[in-house]
């Protein structure tokens, strides 16, 4: 239709991109409703169906893609932000290996059941990851505002060394991952 823009205002144009517009639009809702239906335990005679309905969604466009996969990381961390809410318990520093611990078990989880399903140059498991990251970094940075001059040192220097050990953990698994065009293999 980005060919016809410029006679929109032809009758027949104007109404074939109307019907475009509404079959992307069902689509759309189609396979999202499809995901919420199988998620977070997909059946393994829908992976199949699941994967191919990630094509249709390419075609569809970046913002359907999107959508879907900001969806399933809020689905896939909606755990992680109930136990590891910065003002709980368990979201103190004290506990930052428990929350990378269960990242990977996350990752562990989508690779085995979920990788299938999505297209690979979506690159869902760095978005999880980043979704992750970006919820562990607001919890942290409430929990070091509250603390303010009663912050334990060694206890912040011990987070942030487990947080460098994740981060070379999330550089290997990530640099495997990434091959730059042009690249020796």
């Amino acid at each position: 239709m980005s060919h016809f823009k410029s006679y929109r205002s032809v009758d027949q144009i104007a109404h074939l991109s109307r019907s475009i517009s509404t079959l992307k639009q069902s689509l759309e809702q189609q396979i999202t409703q499809d995901f919420h239906l199988t998620f977070p335990q997909p059946p393994p005679n829908q992976v199949n169906i699941l994967h191919e309905s990630c094509y249709v969604l390419d075609v569809l466009g970046d913002e359907a893609r999107d959508r879907l996969i900001q969806w399933y990381c809020n689905l896939q961390l909606k755990e992680y932000r109930n136990v590891f809410r910065g003002n709980e318990e368990a979201g103190g520093l004290d506990n930052i290996s428990r929350r990378y611990a269960w990242l990977r078990r996350i990752l562990g989880q989508y690779d085995e059941e979920h990788a299938g399903i999505f297209l690979g140059h979506w690159r869902v498991s760095e978005a999880l990851v980043k979704a992750f990251c970006e919820t562990t970094r607001d919890d942290y940075r409430g929990i070091l505002a509250r603390s303010g001059k009663s912050l334990d040192v060694k206890l912040l220097l011990s987070a942030l060394q487990q947080s460098l050990e994740f981060e070379y953990y999330l550089e290997k698994r990530f640099s495997q991952a990434v091959s730059l065009p042009g690249a020796l293999s």
